[in-house]
């Protein structure tokens, strides 16, 4: 998959997600409080005058890494609505902290790594220290 593509993929998917949202009543009609992982932020960013246009309703938006949004739900933090990586999200909804009825897949990314030809190929089977 090229990086167009990929980058294609996931705003439809973000955007998918946005609408999906909007369908559904939020409990302040006039603000959906939306915790977003900093790696999907150039997709949200895109579509989001779009979906504030079409829904009427405006999204205040925390982005940051999903360990750091993940301690603020955890410490209270309120939300509409996550986009966060899918094991904190399953986390999340085994813990009640969302329902699981409303889980669902919208974008994935896969990983790529590159060696320079003739450098040593460096072990991947465990994280780095």
């Amino acid at each position: 998959m090229t990086m167009r593509s990929f980058s294609v993929s996931v705003a439809a998917s973000a955007a998918g997600f946005l609408i999906l949202l909007a369908q559904q009543p939020p409990a302040n009609a006039a603000e959906i409080r939306v915790i977003c992982s900093n790696g999907i932020k150039a997709v949200v960013d895109d579509i989001r005058p779009q979906f504030e246009h079409t829904s009427g309703n405006s999204l205040v938006i925390q982005y940051g890494s999903t360990a750091e949004l993940k301690r603020k739900i955890d410490g209270g933090e309120a939300f509409d609505a996550v986009i966060l990586g899918a094991d904190a999200v399953d986390g999340m909804a085994k813990a009640g902290k969302v329902s699981s009825a409303t889980v669902a897949e919208v974008a994935r990314a896969g990983v790529g790594l590159g060696v320079r030809a003739g450098a040593p190929k460096p072990d991947i089977q465990r994280p780095m220290a």
